[in-house]
């Protein structure tokens, strides 16, 4: 049982990589777009984390979570990270 574990944790990291490299040699080919529009990425990077906080600051509020909780949600939203939040709230 614990070889048959290994393997498929195995198998799941060399998925991960396979989609990782093709979304690298996808954002190459992509570069001379992203010059274009360089000054709106630049302000999104920078605005859509703290206005996706500040939507999560709100939210937990309305919903009465504790201040760490709401910390948390906050940084999950400005990261964007959506494929940790299920972890990270499985954990909490």
């Amino acid at each position: 049982a614990e070889g048959v574990r290994q393997l498929g944790e195995q198998k799941l990291r060399e998925v991960g990589q396979v989609c990782s490299l093709d979304l690298g040699m996808t954002a190459a080919r992509q570069v001379k777009e992203l010059r274009s529009n360089f000054v709106f990425l630049g302000a999104m990077a920078i605005l859509a984390p703290m206005i996706n906080a500040g939507i999560g600051l709100f939210l937990a509020r309305l919903i009465g979570l504790s201040a760490t909780d709401t910390f948390i949600f906050m940084v999950l939203l400005a990261s964007a990270s959506y494929i940790a939040v299920p972890a990270a709230l499985r954990t909490s």
